[in-house]
């Protein structure tokens, strides 16, 4: 059996993100990872 997802936010139906995630936005850094694999087996 799968473990249970933990308890959380419940996600809205439109799936729009909170008013809270943009603000301060403009003053954040914005970062990106990039995973490149290097095994040819997976």
């Amino acid at each position: 059996m799968a473990p249970a997802l933990p308890d959380g936010d419940v996600p809205p139906d439109d799936g729009a993100l909170p008013v809270s995630a943009a603000r301060d936005a403009a003053a954040r850094t914005f970062g990106v990872y990039l995973h490149v694999p290097f095994c040819r087996v997976r």
